[in-house]
């Protein structure tokens, strides 16, 4: 291999493994200290949300735990596997959170990546006990075997390609949702606000109906303003100057009041016993959250859980019917891939609706709404025809298209993203494994970095 590697264990090379409370602490809104759960490690870092609970420092002197620079987080207990690097957050730890105190020898960042890669999570998965709640105990932590090279600076530079593979994965990634927040922000303009009809109606004196005054208040607030840019003339033509009264409330006049079946089919093509693949390139709930989908597995079909069913299509629509206040959507990038049962599959009969489809749906009122009324107590759920009850008021095509020219534009710059993001995933996934097996040496990785560049 060019350098030493040794087998070692988890509790080999660590201090101390441990995990977080086993009950409930007290809560306090006010405190400044948060209560993490393994669900709040998500992409190698903890996540804090405004739903974190808090707690006072009373209640961290009595539940903390000695975390340090060298401390790795796994979930185990629940949803197992995800991974985070602590970084002096204030936080306690419940239950399902595993904390890792690696001894000063140990990279933290390799040891990251053996727990995220594919032989730690296939080893937790076959492991774990539990039917419907997956626990896996901190036995199993400290038994986990593995290669690893003796230096901590030769662990460090197996992980150096690994590590702009994920910077380069991150900055892609934060570009995407300046796009994303960019094409929602128009969306919300011009089929929520009706912020040109709204101009129309004004410039050309029209009456704004009560209901809509204190929009078109606010609204003129900004047409005010020294930096508002207003609409090109050949797209506010397109748009009504005045608006008529509906059961949904006032819409622009000669808008139609619908519904998603009247522009998209709803699951139009599943896998059966005549046309199964050899294999499928997977995609479950957990793989989509809020427009993208995180990652890709290739599996053999007789091989593939039995949800894996849905055949999906470039720019479909997938949006998770399990708990969806989780917002497990996408925006489907690629053709070739296998979507679960667990999604509804949203296919535009017309390619122009595409966008337009995708943003109405995922619009958060309606996400929120699809919450309120999911039935089922632990695992709350809706149904597609749920989904085709949303009120939809459909613009003229001639809007649409110009909605739908202005958001691909964003869209195939996501979509060249998501894609460069797959084969960098599929590197990252697999450096490890080489260099295990023997396959790649640490004098090798140099020679990876082109592969990191965009292309």
């Amino acid at each position: 291999m060019g350098s030493k590697w040794i087998e070692v264990s988890l509790g080999e090379i660590s201090e101390k493994i441990g995990d977080g409370i086993h009950g409930t602490p007290v809560y306090n809104d006010s405190g400044n200290y948060y209560f993490i759960n393994g669900s709040n490690l998500s992409d190698n870092s903890i996540k804090i949300t405004d739903t974190t609970k808090r707690v006072d420092h009373d209640e961290f002197l009595k539940h903390r735990k000695e975390l340090g620079d060298n401390t790795v987080l796994v979930s185990i207990n629940g949803t197992i596997g995800n991974t985070a690097l602590y970084n002096n957050e204030d936080i306690i730890l419940g239950k399902s959170a595993c904390y890792i105190n690696l001894k000063d020898s140990i990279s933290k960042y390799f040891i990251l990546y053996i727990l995220s890669g594919y032989l730690f999570q296939e080893y937790i998965q076959r492991c774990s006990t539990g039917s419907t709640i997956k626990n896996v105990s901190l036995k199993m932590m400290r038994d986990f075997r593995f290669l690893m090279p003796e230096s901590k600076e030769d662990q460090e530079k197996a992980v150096h390609i690994i590590k702009k593979v994920d910077e380069r994965r991150r900055l892609s990634n934060a570009q995407n949702q300046t796009l994303e927040q960019m094409s929602q922000t128009l969306f919300k303009s011009w089929f929520v606000d009706f912020d040109p009809v709204i101009d129309n109606a004004l410039d050309a004196g029209n009456p704004i109906p009560e209901a809509l005054q204190s929009r078109a208040e606010l609204r003129q607030k900004v047409r005010n303003s020294a930096d508002f840019k207003p609409l090109p003339a050949d797209i506010r033509a397109l748009f009504p100057a005045e608006f008529e009264e509906t059961e949904l409330g006032w819409v622009p006049r000669g808008w139609k009041e619908g519904s998603i079946p009247d522009i998209a089919f709803i699951n139009s093509t599943s896998w059966g016993t005549k046309n199964q693949p050899d294999y499928v390139n997977y995609v479950d709930l957990s793989n989509a959250k809020d427009g993208i989908i995180s990652s890709i597995e290739e599996i053999p079909f007789e091989d593939a859980p039995s949800r894996a069913r849905r055949i999906l299509k470039k720019d479909d629509l997938i949006f998770g019917l399990v708990r969806p206040a989780n917002r497990s959507f996408a925006y489907v990038h690629v053709d070739g891939l296998t979507g679960s049962t667990g999604f509804a599959v949203i296919r535009a009969k017309d390619t122009i609706y595409k966008n337009f489809i995708y943003y109405f749906v995922t619009y958060d009122k309606n996400v929120e709404e699809l919450a309120r009324i999911a039935d089922g107590g632990a695992y709350p759920a809706i149904k597609p025809d749920d989904i085709c009850s949303l009120p939809l008021i459909i613009p003229p095509e001639e809007i649409v298209q110009r909605f739908d020219e202005s958001t691909s534009n964003f869209r195939d710059l996501m979509n060249n993203s998501l894609v460069q993001n797959d084969h960098l995933t599929a590197l990252r996934d697999t450096l490890l494994p080489k260099l295990i097996s023997g396959e790649l040496s640490l004098e090798d990785l140099p020679n990876l970095a082109n592969q990191t560049e965009p292309t």
